[in-house]
């Protein structure tokens, strides 16, 4: 379905409603038909480190989707996990708020908040929050806990109701990804994600990274046009036209909200607002165009490709009637 353009930023106090249906992943839908499952693939979160200006620019949509609808200007998918550290996220809400909490509560802890301290606060939170959501739903019934489970369930359930549970538990999926924005004491930028059971990983060698359903065309959108070592504006410009690009993603919202963070955890917010300023800017003037001559270079092109697949079917025909005039 395709979305209508605004001819002016939304309000805050108003979101559009779009249907629209998609495939479930991941999830056994069956066994809790009363809930609505948030798909990791619905939005889209880009971040960028600018080197020159020690900076980290955040950019999201707003929009959070179910497999019913969507609406945009209805979440925002940013939060603070420490003095100098923020995360973006896609994917089921529910996990979020206790997987970020408890990180925060283990970096309290890390007063100096580097980026293997923040990796493994977020990883340990997740792999805490999967075994107790993992307990709640398959072994809460039983009264009884992982370790119990692991140690004594083939005595309590036998071998084929072991294998059974055990096959549940490994098969459960906390469907949520973080993208993670953040200082090291030393001034040093990184780029994280997170994502189930707890794995995390580095990104800081390209210097920028996206999650959600726009993820493959924002990263090459930045692949493509994005210099490692580009000024504030260059990368600012870069990482809003990777979330424009993305917007023809399923469950990526029109609208968009970022952020500045700066070394010393400053963090300056950017406004949807302001933002669709720039994408009004992107749409007249930075969306690739056919340049002057190309059409003619490209008539050429066909040309001699075509002289030459004539070319090869005349040679064909030729081998052919003198084989047929052998055999005879």
């Amino acid at each position: 379905m395709r979305k209508r353009e605004c001819a002016k930023p939304c309000s805050r106090n108003l979101f559009k409603i779009i249907h629209f249906t998609k495939a479930r992943r991941g999830c056994n839908v069956s066994s809790y038909p009363e809930r609505l499952w948030w798909s990791s693939d619905m939005t889209v979160c880009v971040a960028a480190i600018c080197r020159p200006d020690h900076s980290i620019i955040g950019i999201s949509d707003t929009m959070v989707s179910n497999d019913y609808f969507s609406a945009d200007y209805h979440a925002t998918k940013i939060k603070r996990v420490g003095a100098r550290w923020l995360t973006m996220f896609a994917g089921e809400l529910s996990p979020v708020t206790p997987i970020v909490d408890a990180a925060r509560t283990r970096l309290a802890a890390q007063p100096d908040e580097n980026a293997s301290d923040v990796a493994a606060a977020f990883a340990e939170a997740f792999i805490e929050y999967r075994i107790g959501e993992t307990e709640r739903r398959y072994l809460s019934p039983y009264g009884m806990k992982m370790p119990e489970f692991l140690a004594k369930g083939r005595e309590y359930f036998g071998d084929s109701g072991f294998a059974a549970m055990k096959y549940e538990i490994d098969s459960f999926h906390v469907n949520v990804e973080f993208l993670l924005c953040g200082f090291s004491t030393n001034g040093v930028g990184h780029i994280l994600t997170i994502k189930d059971p707890g794995v995390f990983a580095y990104h800081d060698m390209p210097g920028f990274h996206a999650i959600g359903s726009g993820d493959i065309g924002a990263i090459g959108m930045l692949y493509a046009n994005h210099a490692r070592l580009a000024c504030l504006e260059e990368t600012f410009y870069r990482v809003c036209e990777a979330k424009f690009v993305s917007e023809i993603a399923p469950g990526v919202g029109e609208l968009t909200i970022g952020f500045i963070l700066r070394p010393d955890g400053e963090t300056i917010v950017l406004a949807p607002d302001e933002l669709a300023k720039v994408k009004s800017l992107w749409k007249r003037k930075g969306r690739p165009k056919i340049p002057s001559g190309a059409a003619e270079e490209i008539v050429h092109v066909i040309a001699i490709a075509t002289d030459q697949a004539k070319r090869a079917r005349e040679k064909r025909a030729t081998a052919n009637s003198a084989g047929m005039g052998g055999g005879n």
